[in-house]
């Protein structure tokens, strides 16, 4: 196991490692663009870089200033720091995942005008909040200044403060921090009910602005009764459609997997979609 990314780079590009998962975007196009090596690339198993933003805490607790930020968002910016290998999410269920409504979801782009117009009707001009990103994820603390230059375009101060993760996902749990950038990464990705009870449910280890919505919670807890996939879509529409309108979550970017690979290994291939956290490889014989 090796913690490094650039090492683990370093280690497949001279051949002291057959094989690497979680190659810094960088490197890998580099490698796996050069002669001997070839790139695979992969859904992201929902671990994309997403802002939580407290329900609790002004002005956080404002819907239409939550609303503002979610418009302000640069969201090309985020896209364009992963190279093109990445998109805009329209809310918490991606188009890959089996019955996902996102197709049917608007689309989510930077609307300055709009968030003028939140911002304006939530009466919390030129007002100041804390976002607590954790340390060791160039990614999100990136997502933290776009938001950050974001808001300014609307007289919106956003400091940020960098701390391990334990501690910052403290802080806006504690109401001392507006907002937590975490990787919006799926525990169950066959089952989004264990995803959605993770993230927004009461109680929710991730659920690190304190939201809450009655309907969404009978919602998750009748998901799992329902065996007709029509029924299931609806419903888990629904419980999306629920989370999108409450601003409370700004989708930064939903960013491909990239994994380069040298051409000399046969038998074997890593699964670029796998959960970020998880420390093995998922490999399948060709």
């Amino acid at each position: 196991f090796v913690t490094d990314g650039a090492n683990r780079a370093r280690g497949v590009e001279g051949g002291e490692f057959d094989l690497a998962n979680f190659v810094p975007l960088d490197e890998a196009l580099r490698i796996g663009t050069s002669s001997g090596f070839h790139l695979v690339e992969g859904n992201n198993l929902w671990a994309w870089p997403a802002i939580y933003l407290n329900m609790d805490l002004a002005p956080t607790n404002n819907k239409d200033f939550r609303e503002a930020l979610v418009k302000a968002f640069d969201y090309s910016a985020m896209v364009q720091s992963f190279q093109g290998k990445a998109e805009v999410g329209r809310g918490p269920v991606p188009s890959w995942f089996p019955g996902s409504p996102e197709k049917e979801e608007a689309e989510i782009k930077t609307d300055l005008d709009g968030a003028k117009a939140a911002l304006a009707k939530s009466g919390l001009a030129n007002a100041k909040m804390k976002c607590s990103v954790p340390a060791g994820f160039p990614e999100f603390r990136f997502a933290a200044t776009v938001l950050q230059s974001s808001a300014q375009q609307l007289g919106v101060t956003v400091e940020i403060e960098e701390q391990p993760f334990v501690e910052a996902i403290t802080a806006i749990k504690s109401d001392k921090s507006n907002c937590f950038v975490l990787g919006n990464a799926n525990l169950s990705p066959s089952d989004a009910t264990k995803f959605f009870a993770a993230h927004y449910l009461k109680g929710g280890f991730y659920n690190s602005g304190k939201f809450f919505d009655q309907t969404l919670q009978d919602l998750v807890a009748k998901l799992p009764t329902i065996s007709d996939p029509t029924e299931r879509g609806k419903l888990l529409k629904q419980a999306a459609d629920i989370v999108v309108d409450s601003h409370y979550i700004i989708w930064t970017a939903r960013p491909k997997t990239v994994v380069p690979e040298p051409d000399r290994i046969g038998g074997y291939r890593i699964d670029p979609a796998e959960y970020i956290n998880a420390r093995f490889w998922e490999m399948y014989a060709k």
